[in-house]
């Protein structure tokens, strides 16, 4: 469930966070996770929006800056090294449509937020998708993720008091 913090101008900060089923960095397939957000990803684009990991962890983690009206789905995409964009398009041709065949392969495999406890949504396409909204509700809390946790408090303002990684053995 992504984190969400209303700013003063009119912009939402929002946090997304996906656990690794497989494990940290030495134990997973996973060599990135694409953030596809639905009318905020570029799906032209050989540099889409991605997670970060927390080295030594089974957690990945992003940011993105909206409009505090926003709402929308979004969905992860974790990539293994042979499906990563730079290592595609220099294998292929570069081209637009090398481009698209890539993001047509990828996105098959798109998966929900597990941790976001809103219904699912099915596109057109027969995605699944989570929802989000920028307006969050008073006191929620995102914890025990896999090895560790990531702690969220959100006050009565809509302020996260803390966002901290907690690893523990």
């Amino acid at each position: 469930m992504p984190l969400i913090k209303t700013q003063d101008n009119g912009e939402s900060l929002v946090v997304f966070v996906w656990q690794d089923p497989q494990g940290n960095e030495k134990t997973s397939s996973t060599a990135s996770v694409v953030l596809a957000v639905n009318s905020l990803t570029d799906h032209h684009s050989w540099e889409p929006e991605c997670l970060n990991r927390v080295v030594g962890t089974d957690v990945w983690f992003g940011q993105l800056t909206v409009n505090s009206k926003w709402r929308g789905s979004y969905s992860f995409i974790p990539l293994p090294a042979n499906q990563l964009p730079g290592f595609v398009k220099k294998q292929g041709d570069g081209t637009r449509e090398a481009q698209r065949a890539w993001w047509l392969e990828v996105v098959a495999n798109q998966i929900p937020d597990v941790l976001n406890k809103s219904p699912i949504l099915t596109s057109g396409w027969g995605e699944r998708l989570s929802t989000s909204f920028t307006s969050c509700t008073r006191g929620r809390r995102l914890e025990r993720v896999g090895s560790g946790s990531f702690a969220s408090i959100v006050g009565g303002s809509n302020t996260i008091y803390s966002l901290a990684l907690i690893h523990t053995k």
